[in-house]
């Protein structure tokens, strides 16, 4: 997804990104999340230490991760308020996208839903998919957002 999406965005959005902003959006994605996640895996493998620890405290290691995330979209809505460009928008523009955002996520786990009955998935592993899909669009987002050139506009905003 974070090397697709650019390239998607790019064709939808050519108007306002050029080809090498691409290319330098793939290699800014790839660096801040393909980068420390491959590292990560190959020390897991290699180091038996890195493995006890990763599995003893992996409780904790959810918690950072999800506190690094929001630390990133505070701090793009905190430059938003800051640059003056967060006042552009009305309060019912913000509404009708956090509806928006609302109807794309029951969408999306409506669709799994309805992939994992035609697979004849069980109860349990429905369940897994939907949490793992509901929790991979917000880490994606937040990544291309903050990773989008300027020229395209305000990440939080995007």
């Amino acid at each position: 997804g974070c090397l697709t999406t650019p390239l998607l965005f790019s064709m939808f959005v050519d108007a306002e990104i050029s080809s090498q902003d691409s290319t330098k959006l793939v290699m800014k994605l790839g660096l801040s999340l393909i980068l420390p996640l491959v590292v990560g895996k190959l020390m897991a493998m290699v180091f038996q230490p890195v493995r006890e620890t990763v599995k003893k405290f992996k409780k904790y290691i959810g918690l950072v991760q999800s506190v690094g995330i929001c630390l990133i979209l505070w701090i793009k809505l905190s430059t938003s308020i800051e640059n003056g460009t967060f006042k552009l928008v009305g309060i019912t523009d913000i509404l009708a996208v956090i509806a928006l955002m609302l109807l794309l996520h029951l969408f999306l786990l409506l669709l799994v839903f309805l992939i994992s009955q035609a697979f004849f998935f069980r109860r349990d592993q429905t369940v897994i998919m939907m949490l793992l899909v509901s929790q991979k669009t917000l880490v994606l987002t937040a990544a291309i957002a903050s990773a989008l050139p300027d020229k395209i506009g305000d990440a939080a905003l995007i």
